[in-house]
Formats: structure tokens, sequence, C-alpha cells
């Protein structure tokens, strides 16, 4: 029987995969993971919708796809992808799981590999040959090496016990660093809430099927070692699930950049969470981490202006941060998203511009989609990949509780879309060698500046929140630890004649000559002068009586009488 694949945000009808037409593949359309390497964007894990002869079913996705970014192309004509086949080694003995709303990392940049963390194993279709149950946390971390086609393993339960799902994803590529923030456990990831029933009355129910656990924490995986540590995040506040996570390279304290989340969605019952009851959190506040190296890893909350986009989840955030072009403002983009508590879908496009922490609705249409990713395209374009169009879809890859899929829509560019992130309209052309990226004029008019930067606005409006974060974009110069300057040497004599070497010789001679009969002239002097006895203080005498004795007035015996020296007496010196 023959499959033709449709979907709500997949490719539309046929497809071309390396130039061959064919009818039964699409890439997924739920909750994909994707992101882009060197000149490929891949696409992995989510959910496909499938309709054959008038039937209609969901299906998780089997494969990895690689879409070619290294020329031009149209999603509605030319759109050439590749796929790659979810099978490991004999020696594993396991497949790489298949799942939704995990990770998906390029690694390391001198890397050939991609690696997929956490997810959820899509449970609303159990009855595909290939499908498993939730199988054990162990090996939370896998790896495909584009180049030998091989997966690999890794056990990283020593700081991952429970493989997460739903939480904020994000990449430092130049330091070779995933993020995974917050997150949840469900049926779908969990073995042990997967085998959880309860029966009322004797009659099984599915009571436990909505429920998650929400966990806190941040993983930070090492994509050259493979290995990952666990960091606390209860400087951040609640867990969250679903929210955004970004990296910033060109700002924070130091060259390994920033990270920036908001968004999401906080546990509004701890007793019982469930997909529905969570509370959402407002865009009023970002948080921001440039610790995530150290041993103290601490969050900064931020309030911003502007206009902020009404509360949601499963948004997308385009990677990496636009810098203008002298690094005045850096521009984060996101789109889309959901509402679960007044089932509203949004069709729109936002940008935060940094440091002023200044929102600015940039778009908004009429063909709103959640559970998308979004991806750098070329210079200036974001790429969207997948999605839903129904918000009656909503959980249902965990939950199971599908509606009704004869009355689910069709993407018109088949699930591949590109936005211009300057001019701000969407088409379905791709363009490598587009013009360089410029801050749009709708954000310029928001922070001042123009295209090209020098924004106006560099700081927030109700000023730095924290002397951290002013810090992030205003570091102090740094401190010189060059020797202080030496003072210029004296310059050299000028060049002389030999005429003056021989006078300064002959004066050299007569001054020294004069010195020496000084020096006789003085030794002669002081063997005539009358050399004083020293004074000594009498024993017993204070400083006191001294003083007195100073200043008392003695006048000369008078008993006896002056007498003169005979005139042929002779004067004598003393010997010297």
């Amino acid at each position: 029987m023959e499959l033709i694949l449709f979907s709500t945000g997949v490719l539309a009808g046929t497809i071309r995969v390396r130039g061959i037409l064919n009818p039964i593949m699409s890439l997924p359309e739920l909750m994909v993971l994707a992101m882009l390497r060197d000149k490929s964007v891949f696409v992995d894990g989510g959910v496909q919708l499938y309709r054959n002869n008038g039937t209609t079913w969901l299906g998780f996705s089997k494969y990895i796809f690689e879409i070619d970014m290294s020329a031009p192309w149209d999603a509605t004509t030319n759109f050439t992808e590749k796929r790659i086949g979810r099978f490991g080694n004999s020696a594993m003995n396991a497949n790489p799981p298949n799942m939704a709303r995990g990770a998906l990392y390029r690694g390391p940049a001198e890397d050939r590999r991609l690696f997929t963390f956490g997810g959820s194993t899509f449970l609303a279709n159990q009855s595909d040959p290939d499908w498993k149950p939730p199988e054990s946390d162990k090996y939370s971390l896998w790896s495909y090496d584009t180049e030998t086609m091989a997966w690999g393993q890794y056990d990283i339960t020593s700081a991952v016990p429970r493989r997460p799902n739903w939480g904020a994803a994000t990449e430092a590529i130049s330091l070779g660093i995933g993020f995974f923030l917050n997150g949840q456990i469900d049926r779908g990831s969990s073995s042990v809430m997967y085998s959880m029933t309860e029966y009322i009355n004797g009659t099984l129910t599915h009571e436990t099927d909505n429920q998650i656990m929400y966990l806190g924490g941040m993983i930070i995986v090492d994509l050259d070692t493979a290995m990952a540590r666990n960091v606390s995040t209860h400087t951040l506040g609640d867990p969250r699930v679903a929210g955004g996570l970004v990296h910033g390279l060109r700002f924070g304290k130091t060259k390994n950049g920033t990270l920036v989340t908001f968004g999401g969605m906080r546990s509004g019952n701890a007793n019982n969470n469930t997909f529905d009851n969570g509370v959402l959190i407002d865009f009023n506040t970002v948080s921001l981490c440039d610790t995530f190296n150290e041993v103290d890893v601490i969050w900064f909350n931020q309030s911003t202006s502007g206009e902020a986009p009404p509360p949601r989840i499963d948004f997308c955030v385009l990677p990496g941060v636009k810098s203008a072009k002298d690094n005045s403002s850096h521009n984060v983009y996101i789109y889309g998203g959901y509402d679960p508590t007044k089932s509203i879908m949004y069709d729109d496009v936002y940008v935060l511009s940094l440091p002023s922490f200044t929102w600015t609705k940039v778009y908004s249409g009429e063909n709103p989609k959640f559970g998308h990713t979004c991806h750098t395209a070329g210079k200036r374009q974001m790429m969207t990949v997948g999605g839903l169009l129904d918000a009656s879809m909503y959980g249902v890859e965990t939950t199971g509780q599908i509606p009704n899929l004869n009355t689910t829509k069709c993407d018109k560019w088949g699930g591949v879309a590109l936005f211009d992130l300057s001019n701000l309209t969407w088409g379905s052309s791709f363009n490598p060698y587009g013009p360089e990226y410029q801050v749009p004029k709708k954000v310029v008019d928001a922070i001042g500046g123009s295209g090209d930067g020098n924004a106006t606005m560099t700081e927030p409006v109700s000023g730095f929140a924290y002397a951290a974060i002013s810090t992030m974009f205003h570091p102090p110069p740094p401190t010189s630890t060059s020797p202080p300057t030496s003072s210029p040497k004296n310059p050299p004599p000028p060049k002389a004649s030999s005429n003056a070497y021989i006078a300064g010789a002959v004066v050299g001679a007569v001054a020294g000559t004069v010195t020496i009969v000084g020096l006789i002239a003085w030794i002669l002097h002081r063997r005539r002068r009358v050399v004083p006895l020293p004074s000594y203080e009498m024993p017993g005498e204070s400083a006191q009586q001294k003083k007195d004795m100073k200043h008392q007035s003695q006048e000369l015996p008078v008993e006896k009488p002056l007498v003169e020296l005979p005139e042929n007496h002779r004067r004598a010196e003393l010997p010297g």
C-alpha cells in the first residue's frame, strides 16, 4: 500500500529526495528537533500525520532528515532533502530512541557528530511494528557521526538519572556546550510513569496519562567529551517547561557569553501537575546567566519594556542573537506559540532588543502554529520547520487523546517557510547569497539608531536591575598589565672633532691641579683651628637643672684683681 504523507506543518504531497521523486516521505510535523550544521539543517524526531484512501493516522518519525543549505531552493518547487535511518550497531543492543520534545545539538565546530538528548516517546499510536515503550533512562545522550553514519550512546545517569523532555534547549557552539533548562518527566520519557496504572471500581482509567513532573536544574553537556553536569537553578525560580533559551556570544563578563531565558509554563498545582493546569510565565521579565561555567551558577532577572508578547509556550527562538554591525543592539527573535489556558495559537514575530530590553512586535499574520523550530538560514533569514496548526493536537504525543484528524489543516508551504529578519516578510525561497543583516526599521524606531546600529537606548527604561547585568553589556575597561613606559633616554652627544678631545684633556688636567692645591690649603687651615673641648653632663643633673643653670647670670669673683701678662711673654697655640 502506498502512503502519501500530508500533514499540518510538513511537506504536503510529494517531495524530492536527492533529486528522486519520492511519494512516501515527508518531514515530521509535531515537536520536531532540528538544527543547522555547516551547510545542512538536520530534523530529528517528532510526529507525522499520514493519509491514505480516506484514512488518517498519526505516527512517529523514524528518520533524521537533512536539508541542503548550500544552494538556493524553493520549498514549493525544488526542495531537496535526504533521510538517515535511526539504527544503532549490533553491539549497542538498542536503536536510538524516537523522541519528541528533546534537544538536538550540532556539536563542536571541528566535530562530525550530531547529538540528541532527552525527549519523550510517542504514545498516541502503538500499533506500528517499530514502536517501543519508554526504555531505561541509562542512555539519555546519543550521537550520530555524519560521515561514518554510526550511532553512539553515552551513560550520563550520574548527572541525569531520569530522561527529561520539554525543557528549553540551546547551544554554545564555540564552546562545544549544549544546555537543557528545567523540563519535565512524563509517561513518554519515564518507564516508571509509563508502567503506572489507575483503576476506579475495577476499571482501568487514563487519569494518570496527563500527569507530569517538573524538573529543576540545568543540564550542561560537554559535547567534546560527551559528559554532563546538572547545576542548580534555584536563583531562576520555579522549574518551567516549553520556554525559550538562547545563548548570546557577544555580551557577558567573559568570552563565554550569556544565556537568556523567557516565557514558558510553571507548576500551578504541586500535588497534581498536568499538561493543562500550569501557570504561564509572562514576558515582562527575562532572566540572564553568564556564570554557567563557574561553580556558582546565578541567574539575574531584568524587567522589559515595549510591546511584550502575550504569555505562551511552544514558540520557537532563533538560535543565536542577531547583533547590529557595531554591537549597539543584540536582537532575539521569537515566533508563534500556544496558550493552553485559553486555547489561543499565535502567528506573530517579536524581537527582544538588548541591552535596552525592549520588546517590539514586527509581524502579525493569520496562520498560527506551535511546536515548530526556528533556524538561521543564510545571512538574514529565519527558516521554520514543522509545527501544529490545530490547538486540538496539543499534548497528543503523550496523552494519546487523539482528536478528529480529518479536520486537520495542511501548511501551504509544506511545513518549511523563510522569514527575512530585516524586511520582515515571509516566503518559500532560501537565498544563501542575500545581503547582510540590518536591524529592522520597526526595531530602530523603538531603540534609535539605524539599520547598521548606533542604537541610542543602551540600557533598560527602568535601569539595570543588578550591577551584574550592566556589566554583561558595559564591562569595565581591562586593567593594563603592560609594564610602565620608561622615560626616554638622553640623546647621544654630538659627534666631536679630535681638537675637542685635546681641549678636554687639557682642561681636565688643570682642574685636577687646582683641586690638589685646594685640598692642601684646606688641610693646613684645619691644623690651625682651635678644637673646642667636648661638653659633658654632670652626673645627677636633670634636664631641668641644666636648663636652669643655662639661664642663671653669674659674675666673676672680684676678690682677685685682673693681671696682665708681661710684654716679653710669648704666645703659643695649642698643639693641633
